[in-house]
């Protein structure tokens, strides 16, 4: 939508309805001048589900889903709220997300647009509580952004922690529903090897964030990031991988860095041939439908 849509949909109107109209620059500085509105642009994706219901002609038929969505998210929220309060030294709460691809080159160089591009990731860990933010980074070349490369770079995380610690410690991690990557029953059985290897990692715990609503922290250190990139890229093209790690680096200006892990195809593990237990049905015999993983509203 822009005041020019705006305005030929007012005359559109007015013609309907056999009225006169104000030619567009009287419309416009009307409209810039006498009220105080603008155009509403989102800075990051929207629910579907949200958006379902809002723009649902009958919204009595979702209505039910909708409240329930609502209390969902403000549950999973409140229950991060209730780890963070409980931080310290052998309980760490962490979460992690992979941000948006970054294409290598990048910039305004016309020829850019008509070769193919080779895709950076970065799966960021951030430990609440301690303002620390980890960033495993590699391209398409090294590996691809699967069970495999997520889980690896957990792995490589929980062995850092584990040499940190001074004593036994809990690990809580959050994350998004991703189900090719982290919410699958490989994750599970990644999580058990982590327990039998590092010797003070006394349980883990995953919480998934509720579909539409995975907004965490994790998103501000990509935030950096993305206006350091936006920064660069207005005095000089991307050509090279290494440009972006070290963007990443210095995305943080005042506080503690973040810490960038470079990695390459010998960095990570073929996790799927961990044997898995039995994370097919349940304990009364029903089918693990793992879309459906949530914390219980019963949970105190």
């Amino acid at each position: 939508m822009s005041i020019a849509a705006l305005h030929r949909l007012y005359v559109i109107k007015c013609k309907e309805e056999n009225k006169p109209h104000v030619l567009y620059k009287i419309y416009y500085n009307i409209f810039m001048e006498d009220f105080n509105i603008s155009f509403w642009q989102p800075k990051k994706d929207q629910c579907e589900d949200c958006t379902a219901y809002l723009n649902a002609d009958d919204k009595s038929v979702l209505k039910e889903k909708y409240d329930l969505h609502l209390q969902e998210k403000c549950l999973a929220r409140s229950e991060k709220e209730r780890d963070k309060q409980n931080i310290n030294e052998d309980y760490v709460v962490c979460v992690y997300d992979l941000q948006a691809v970054m294409p290598c080159p990048r910039g305004e160089v016309s020829s850019f647009y008509y070769i193919s591009k080779l895709n950076l990731f970065n799966l960021t860990i951030t430990k609440l509580g301690k303002n620390s933010s980890d960033c495993f980074v590699w391209h398409e070349g090294e590996g691809g952004r699967g069970l495999n490369e997520i889980g690896s770079c957990v792995l490589m995380y929980l062995n850092r922690l584990n040499d940190e610690a001074a004593g036994d410690f809990d690990v809580v991690f959050y994350s998004d529903n991703c189900c090719g990557q982290q919410k699958n029953k490989y994750m599970l059985a990644t999580y058990q090897y982590a327990m039998k290897i590092y010797p003070k990692l006394r349980s883990i715990i995953h919480k998934f964030l509720i579909k539409g609503h995975t907004q965490n922290e994790g998103d501000a250190a990509h935030s950096l990031i993305q206006r350091n990139i936006s920064m660069a890229l207005k005095s000089s093209p991307i050509s090279v991988p290494d440009q972006y790690i070290t963007l990443i680096t210095t995305a943080r200006k005042k506080g503690t860095p973040f810490a960038v892990h470079e990695l390459a195809h010998d960095s990570f593990l073929d996790l799927k041939c961990l044997g898995v237990g039995n994370f097919v049905t349940s304990e009364d015999g029903q089918k693990v439908k793992w879309s459906e993983i949530k914390i219980s509203p019963q949970r105190t």
